[in-house]
């Protein structure tokens, strides 16, 4: 389970010679293993969120604290080497490298840490089988419907077992029966392996799946809500 503490974020970008305020002063304390999602339109911010808090971009004040570790004031190097020991990641288009099996794939960010291909492998099917998709796992990925390939997706995010993991839209391009199914292997493995799930949506199907829900709104959160329960 990760500590995350978000304090006073803002994000500033330069359009032309416009300032677009993309954040605009965000606070959130996360202390126990929750499924949050922050939700709201296109253009809101969620992205923008995701992407300081998994490191791929940094915030142009306030800070973010992971565990103790501020990820504003390490390097590109630190970063990199956070995101692979902490941080999983799950896109609304897979992201899914085409050449590789689904075997192959998942076993990726365990190869980047250092393991050998033999451990790799043996975690990689076990997740596999976890998420359901062991007799898929020597297919690659255009042999996969968009449902399993979005499970693929989630079994290499949690591979490493890490404590927090973001996801960007993970519903968005699957049919109803599919983003259930995800959304229901989430909530499993967060209460299996105590991950925390920080999901951006404007998918009202993932709502009920939520502990807690936080409306950004224009770099604003508007609105909070834990399990039902309206706070702010």
């Amino acid at each position: 389970m990760s500590k995350i503490e978000i304090v006073s974020l803002t994000k500033k970008y330069m359009l032309g010679h416009t300032t677009v305020d993309a954040l605009r002063g965000i606070d959130v304390c996360i202390d126990s293993p929750e499924i949050i999602g922050i939700v709201g339109p296109s253009g809101s911010g969620k992205s923008t969120l995701l992407n300081i808090l998994g490191g791929i971009d940094v915030p142009t004040s306030g800070s973010v604290w992971i565990n103790g570790e501020n990820i504003g004031t390490m390097n590109d190097n630190q970063r990199t080497a956070m995101r692979r020991r902490d941080i999983g990641f799950i896109f609304q288009s897979f992201n899914l490298i085409p050449v590789l099996t689904a075997c192959e794939n998942v076993s990726l960010p365990l190869l980047a840490l250092g393991f050998s291909q033999k451990e790799s492998q043996k975690k990689a099917l076990n997740l596999l089988e976890r998420v359901g998709l062991i007799r898929e796992a020597k297919q690659r990925p255009d042999e996969l419907s968009g449902g399993q390939r979005q499970r693929v997706a989630v079994a290499r995010a949690l591979v490493i077992e890490p404590k927090l993991v973001l996801a960007d839209e993970p519903t968005a391009n699957l049919d109803g029966e599919s983003g259930r199914n995800v959304l229901e292997l989430m909530h499993g493995m967060n209460h299996e392996m105590k991950t925390t799930f920080l999901l951006s949506t404007h998918d009202p199907r993932v709502l009920p799946y939520l502990d807690r829900r936080m409306y950004l709104e224009d770099g604003l959160i508007t609105k909070t809500e834990i399990n039902g329960e309206h706070l702010a």
